[in-house]
């Protein structure tokens, strides 16, 4: 029987921007990210309950198949990255691996 870290190793995570009607950005990660979408057009996130006039959105960058704590930490660098970072990381789809990334990686 396997154990819930197991599974969760297994499974594929995605980290995702998508980016709003208003030109800002939104990250985040899931498992399925179809199924996220759908709830994001929905307003059924907390964050675009309050902001539901930013709805729809599109999917902008996107990197499947992580195990789990490889997507939280670049989730956790999404979160710190300025707007011309996300930009400059949707255009390249290159990760700036400074010490902040690796930092995080090796902390989860």
């Amino acid at each position: 029987m396997k154990t819930v870290k197991a599974e969760l190793q297994i499974k594929g995570w995605t980290v995702f921007i998508v980016q709003c009607v208003g030109g800002g950005y939104y990250s985040g990660f899931c498992e399925d990210i179809k199924k996220r979408l759908k709830e994001i057009n929905a307003c059924n996130v907390p964050y675009f309950k309050r902001y539901s006039h930013l709805v729809p959105v599109k999917v902008v960058f996107q990197e499947d198949h992580l195990p789990f704590r490889d997507a939280y930490a670049k989730h956790l660098c999404l979160r710190k990255m300025t707007k011309r970072h996300r930009e400059k990381l949707i255009i390249t789809k290159k990760w700036p691996l400074g010490k902040r990334l690796r930092a995080l990686i090796d902390s989860v």
